[in-house]
């Protein structure tokens, strides 16, 4: 297997791998839902505001994350991004800002939050530390209700 081909599997993650991947995860969830609400300003207020609830519940997560991170782990994150990681993202597919159909914009923002909820699940079910389980548990259950 190449250096430059090989992905690990999510299974084979530390703990501070798996922070590192749900960041990453959180940095570009925000991203692309501000780019979609700016993208998508036609719609009511009400669904907008609602893009740009989920973006700001983004950033608090990712923030809750990296604070988590540096209690633990300390101030160096490992460069985890789910482009790396075998069965969970296709490193080829679009960002938000790449689209420009309402249709696809809508579609790639569930499989967006589809994926957050995938990663959340198996996160949960494989680290070892009870605060990070907690947490990713959190996140997972707030993913469920959206």
């Amino acid at each position: 297997m190449s250096f430059f081909t090989s992905r690990r599997h999510i299974s084979r993650l530390s703990d501070p791998d798996l922070i590192a991947l749900a960041i990453s995860m959180e940095e570009r969830n925000a991203y692309n839902l501000r780019i979609a609400a700016s993208k998508l300003r036609d719609l009511p207020a009400d669904i907008l505001d609602h893009l740009m609830n989920r973006a700001e519940q983004s950033d608090a997560q990712r923030r809750q994350l990296l604070d988590h991170y540096r209690t633990h782990f300390g101030d160096v994150l490992p460069q985890t991004k789910g482009g790396q990681i075998r069965g969970l993202f296709n490193p080829e597919k679009p960002n938000a800002a790449q689209l420009n159909d309402s249709d696809d914009l809508y579609a790639f923002l569930v499989d967006m939050e589809q994926s957050a909820l995938d990663i959340y699940h198996r996160a949960t079910s494989q680290v070892k530390d009870t605060q990070t389980r907690s947490l990713f548990g959190d996140y997972s259950a707030r993913a469920s209700q959206d």
